[in-house]
């Protein structure tokens, strides 16, 4: 009974253990951050506008425009513009594509960068930026297709629940279409919970155990199915953090907007409606790039957990398949010994079936 209350304690994993570890790689490896930054830049956020109600006046404003012609005088001047200026317009988007393409693979390989510095870390191994950053960069294209399979799979299971919900509100059966709304809605959340977190496993199988991308991918979903339990525990862990973190974040923003708005009016006063402007610009630079500043951290804080997180369970079953090769061995060895047992036994065959 000892013995197996001992092999019961040293298969739970010490999530304190690992918040507190994953905290100080954060904190002691400032190279990190390069890495969480870059991963931020171009990870998904949270983001939307307000898009607020319009007003009678304004209502009022559109019909005179509309009575008077204006709008075909607008959209005429407009076209003109474009057409005027087309060559310095696509030149533009050319840039910002080539842009956000650059910062997307710097992204991917920051990220398979962050994985593979914490994990040599842990392991007490020298690395640094540069160094973290070539092999990042060898594990481009895994974690590209592995990025690319959840995606695929994210758009198809959201046609699949909402093709229905389409089909009964266009029939107009309401009764129907509301609920089913309403549960797809839940639906879809899970599995993109899901598939995150599969996502992020197979990374980490892909990046740290050198699995193909469809063999990390099949090995994420049968380490996540086997530890559901341990695995949901620490995603609710990362939640916490993301929320911790969010709520800094806007903390932080809304001590910067109060500032820069008493700065606002103080330009505005000062060097009227251009200085209120370029304030509001400065300003808006500082608290974008103060968001991703520190989101940047908290992806480095997140990578860390889940990079030791990964190797306990993953440990876990490389110690499974240690004892299995261990009792085959045995089997194995075993079998020659029986063989040789039965050459030399003089009882025959079927008196051995009697």
């Amino acid at each position: 009974m000892n013995k197996k209350q001992t092999k019961n304690k040293q298969k739970e994993i010490d999530y304190w253990r690992i918040i507190k570890k994953a905290f100080n790689i954060t904190l002691k490896n400032r190279f990190l951050w390069v890495f969480g930054i870059l991963t931020a830049l171009t990870s998904g956020g949270g983001g939307g506008g307000n898009f607020g109600g319009g007003g009678g006046l304004e209502e009022d404003k559109l019909k005179e425009m509309a009575s008077q012609g204006e709008w075909m005088d607008f959209w005429n001047k407009l076209g003109d513009f474009f057409h005027q200026h087309l060559v310095l317009i696509l030149v533009a988007a050319g840039l910002l594509l080539l842009v956000f393409l650059a910062l997307k693979v710097l992204g991917i390989i920051s990220e398979a960068a962050l994985v593979l510095a914490v994990n040599k870390i842990d392991n007490r191994l020298s690395v640094n930026f540069s160094s973290a950053f070539k092999l990042g960069f060898k594990k481009f294209w895994p974690v590209v297709f592995i990025k690319i399979i959840t995606a695929l799979i994210a758009l198809v299971s959201l046609f699949v629940i909402s093709s229905p919900i389409i089909f009964f509100f266009v029939t107009r059966a309401f009764w129907i279409a509301v609920p089913m709304l309403i549960l797809g809605i839940f639906l879809f959340v899970f599995i993109a919970i899901f598939l995150g977190v599969v996502c992020r496993l197979a990374i980490l199988l892909a990046v740290l155990s050198n699995h193909s991308v469809l063999s990390a991918y099949g090995e994420a979903y049968l380490l996540m199915s086997k530890k559901i339990g341990k695995v949901i525990l620490m995603y609710l862990i990362n939640l916490a953090a993301s929320m911790i973190g969010g709520i800094a974040t806007v903390t932080i923003i809304m001590g910067l907007l109060i500032i820069g708005a008493l700065l606002g009016l103080l330009s505005f006063f000062t060097f009227n409606i251009p200085g209120a402007v370029g304030t509001g610009i400065l300003f808006l630079l500082v608290i974008i790039a103060g968001a991703v500043f520190i989101k940047g951290i908290r992806l480095v804080f997140e990578y860390s957990m889940w990079v030791l997180f990964f190797k306990e369970i993953n440990g876990e079953k490389i110690q499974e398949r240690q004892k299995e090769k261990s009792r085959l061995k045995k089997i194995a060895a075993k079998a020659p010994v029986n063989q040789q047992l039965v050459k030399s036994s003089k009882i025959s065959p079927l008196e051995r079936e009697k």
